[in-house]
């Protein structure tokens, strides 16, 4: 919470001035992120926690059940809750309705966003998104792509007529009219398809996650992330080589929104999002299978291995999460050493127990136990980790959190940079809807994630028990026996 006017911080502030500028302010001139922020008692100090939309107490007047003196929210006294980051108190301004910003720096922020910053975006959806405008920047980024990508190759067989003798007129109004009935039948299209996707997917969740999300706001969630799209609008190649990896980018990116936005599981929201396109192609499949034997059977096929790629992509994805989190842990300590347990990376939220597990499964995300304790405790009770830590025995190789087995024990900023620190493993006992895991990804110390199929595990394994001797570390077991409360010892 910061001053309007200069920028100043304005937590524990007991009057209503800026100390600064001496601007005025007040609590509910700002927006905060639920349970994000501690409204403390001016008299007592007695806390509460906002659990309006808004992050606003609710009610804003009450009487303080300690001191019993009648209080409203602008009188209280603001901190961050203890373990969250004063960003982290934030709502999230979408570029796209900053009206503050030019239009392209709100254009290209706001693809920008889609392509890096999915969850920032889902996280930035509020009650007051508007999905009309959402669906303007969709359709936006839909005409563009189709103005410079397709328009380009039609272009190269317009101009040649255009500059010919004889016939070209006609030609070239014939070309243009087909750009213009394209256009209108993409943007058609698109409307449709985009809305009956987000219903959908709305439908899908059922309502489980944070409460009040509209269906507009779900809409919303994938109009704002389609910026991956706008790469079908590099001329001549954007259509041909680049509409399947911009695709593929858009649907994950929706995925991690839809996750953001919902607060529900990762598998459920990967689901969710990704259902709708695929009932839609076995609606064709089965109109083929009237037409042609066999048709059915190949599509479940092909969605059954998409999902699984889908789910290595995740898991993919967490390893990159949990890299990113080590190199920001290792830069805040003093020679760059690694934590002593996995937890470590937990607090404060920086990782999240839907990242820890494989695909983002919930029955695994609340089942799987730390010294007793669920993954999501250790966000925000700095005690239980130093229990965690105090609990590891003596001699240890390797631990586990959740899907990831730590093994960064005894390795050093000076050890070789193609040591494991962290592996992807779901225990055998955890076979989700697709089957048991074949893929591991292991995060080495470098920051690199490296893939470990199933048919090159053993032998990767044993390359890296060989790495490991000549720094007189101890061999790395098995790592599926390393269970949640198994630590692999020497």
């Amino acid at each position: 919470m910061r001053c309007k006017t200069c920028e100043y911080p304005l937590w524990t502030i007991r009057s209503r001035v800026c100390p600064e500028c001496g601007s005025s302010f007040a609590p509910s001139d700002y927006e905060f992120n639920l349970n994000s922020v501690r409204f403390c008692c001016p008299h007592c100090d007695q806390q509460y926690f906002g659990t309006a939309p808004n992050g606003h107490l609710e009610p804003r007047a009450f009487e303080c059940r300690n001191c019993r003196r009648f209080i409203d929210m602008d009188e209280m006294v603001l901190l961050p809750r203890e373990g969250i980051d004063e960003r982290m108190t934030e709502v999230r301004r979408l570029p796209w309705g900053n009206e503050e910003r030019s239009f392209f720096s709100r254009f290209f922020g706001q693809v920008g966003w889609g392509m890096t910053r999915p969850q920032e975006v889902g996280r930035g959806i509020t009650e007051q998104t508007s999905a009309s405008s959402a669906l303007g920047f969709g359709l936006l980024i839909n005409i563009v792509s189709l103005v410079f990508g397709v328009g380009a190759l039609v272009l190269l067989f317009v101009l040649p007529l255009a500059m010919g003798r004889g016939g070209g007129g006609a030609a070239v109004g014939g070309g243009l009219f087909g750009i213009g009935f394209v256009v209108g039948v993409s943007i058609l299209g698109w409307l449709i398809g985009v809305a009956i996707w987000g219903a959908l997917t709305h439908w899908f969740i059922g309502g489980i996650g944070r409460e009040r999300v509209t269906i507009g706001q779900t809409v919303s969630a994938l109009c704002l992330t389609s910026g991956p799209m706008l790469l079908i609008a590099v001329p001549c190649l954007g259509p041909y080589l680049l509409l399947s990896p911009a695709t593929i980018w858009w649907v994950v990116s929706s995925v991690l929104a839809m996750h953001a936005l919902h607060g529900c599981g990762g598998l459920r929201a990967t689901l969710a999002t990704i259902a709708p396109p695929l009932v839609l192609v076995a609606a064709i499949a089965t109109l083929f299978f009237v037409v042609m034997f066999g048709a059915v059977a190949t599509a479940r096929t092909a969605a059954t291995a998409a999902m699984t790629r889908a789910n290595s992509r995740m898991d993919e994805f967490s390893a990159m999460a949990l890299a990113g989190t080590v190199a920001s842990y290792r830069m805040q300590q003093r020679g760059g050493q690694f934590p002593v347990h996995g937890v470590e990376l937990m607090g404060g939220g920086a990782l999240n127990a839907a990242t820890m597990v494989s695909g983002g499964d919930p029955a695994r995300e609340y089942g799987a136990k730390v010294n007793g304790h669920a993954l999501g405790e250790f966000a925000s009770d700095p005690a239980l980790v130093r229990e965690a830590i105090d609990a590891l025995p003596s001699g240890v190789i390797a631990h586990r959190v959740g899907d990831f087995v730590f093994t960064w024990h005894g390795i050093t900023p000076s050890t070789d940079p193609n040591l494991w620190i962290a592996v992807m493993v779901p225990p055998p006992s955890n076979a989700g809807p697709f089957g048991s895991s074949t893929t591991w990804w292991a995060v080495e110390a470098d920051g690199d994630v490296t893939e470990v199929p199933l048919s090159t595990r053993a032998s990767d394994l044993a390359a890296q028990n060989r790495l490991r001797a000549g720094y007189g570390l101890a061999p790395l077991p098995d790592l599926e026996t390393v269970l949640d409360d198994q630590p692999a010892t020497r």
